[in-house]
């Protein structure tokens, strides 16, 4: 005699609109959401700033660290995402500067990326 199980049953496609997320949502716990802020801050601030630092004014190193911000924050041609990624970057490396550590900007990224993922 088969057997009727639901286990012993053929599983059925997943309906095509379940466990989809919200376009420009964290999808994941917020240990995974947050990676992103973290090598951001190390490869902006520790590298790409503090690389230019070594050779030119600091304002100038400010101004490309957060031009690299921005561009790698575009998606798509937006100039106004952009804007605000490059001000954003700018105000991550004023944090930096004026704590020394590089968790200050890492907590101000994070709360930044958790405001506009909720509100946006």
């Amino acid at each position: 005699m088969p057997s009727t199980k639901p286990s012993d049953q053929i599983p059925r496609e997943p309906s095509a609109h379940r466990h989809r997320p919200a376009p420009n949502r964290p999808t994941g716990p917020p240990t995974n959401f947050q990676k992103g802020t973290t090598g951001h801050e190390v490869v902006f601030r520790f590298g790409v700033y503090q690389a230019a630092r070594t050779g030119m004014p600091a304002v100038l190193a400010a101004l490309l660290s957060s031009l690299a911000f921005g561009l790698a924050h575009m998606g798509y041609p937006d100039p106004v995402k952009m804007g605000m990624s490059i001000l954003a970057g700018l105000v991550f490396i004023w944090t930096y500067e004026r704590t020394g550590s590089i968790f200050a900007p890492i907590l101000v990224h994070a709360a930044n990326n958790f405001v506009s993922a909720v509100w946006l």
